[in-house]
């Protein structure tokens, strides 16, 4: 103990927080794989990068988010969590796509891939984008919350989805549902409109695009440099709501006599040994 001057103990912190609670959905499908407009990136990329940026956006504002995937199934990645850093860390290891095979967007040569393998999840079980599935999933995770922690600390929340658009169904009986719970979903759109219309000679806007505003939703065009700040002011004009934060602190002691007794030698022995050597000098 006498060459150790610590002493280790933990002591439980709690206090209040304004919080704002939100599921962060991202997609995961195989068309997040292909490339985005001729730039040589995939949009899975450029949807980290836009998710990333928002996130950095959002730093320091206590958000309490659920990251989750989807892409023919959806996987929660963690629970609710208020740790900033530890979220920021989540989301960019998470994989870009999530798949039974990497297969390239029809009309492009044949094994050209813009996703590095270490962010390819193969999954036997995946091959669609059902956003149906995977919005159904979240809300019974929103219920299941409220269910825990009471309506008060539940009632403003949000759902951000990031993906292509490119869904096998519009969910509106699952955004319906959502609406009715007071649940505002808001789209990070990473817009492949121009080449989806080159490719069917139409108007390609995807329904989950033209029709979020009809639930009390919103949409930002990733192709828009000003759509991550407007993404990030519409999750701050959702009402905050006061979240009790618990944590375990590390609280490390010293044992003061100990340092005080050194520095005290310390202070006095340095002048003294000076002081001998100018009295009497040096003897070999």
């Amino acid at each position: 103990a006498v060459s150790d001057p610590f002493l280790t103990a933990t002591e439980e912190v709690s206090g209040d927080v304004e919080s704002r609670v939100r599921i962060d959905l991202v997609d995961t499908s195989l068309s997040m794989a292909w490339e985005f407009s001729n730039t040589d990136r995939s949009r899975a990329e450029v949807a980290r990068d836009a998710h990333l940026e928002f996130l950095e956006m959002r730093q320091d504002k206590n958000d309490r988010v659920s990251l989750w995937l989807f892409s023919s199934y959806p996987y929660m990645v963690d629970d609710f969590v208020l740790d900033d850093e530890m979220y920021y860390f989540q989301v960019m290891d998470a994989p870009y796509v999530t798949v039974k095979i990497l297969a390239t967007e029809p009309g492009t040569p044949r094994g050209q891939f813009f996703v590095p393998d270490g962010k390819v999840q193969i999954i036997p079980s995946e091959g669609t984008t059902n956003i149906i599935r995977a919005l159904q999933s979240v809300t019974r995770h929103f219920d299941q919350d409220e269910a825990i922690l009471g309506s008060g600390v539940t009632a403003h929340r949000a759902v951000l989805i990031i993906t292509d658009a490119d869904v096998d169904e519009m969910p509106e009986a699952e955004f319906a549902a959502l609406n009715q719970r007071n649940i505002v979903p808001y789209i990070i759109y990473i817009n492949t409109t121009a080449a989806r219309a080159a490719r069917l000679e139409a108007s390609a806007t995807p329904p989950l695009i033209e029709r979020i505003r009809e639930f009390g939703g919103d949409y930002f065009d990733v192709t828009d440099q000003d759509s991550i700040e407007r993404a990030y002011q519409a999750i701050d004009e959702r009402e905050a709501v006061r979240v009790e934060l618990t944590h375990r602190a590390l609280k490390v002691p010293i044992f003061s006599r100990f340092l005080l007794v050194s520095l005290g030698l310390l202070v006095v022995g340095i002048p003294a040994g000076f002081l001998v050597e100018l009295l009497w000098g040096t003897h070999p």
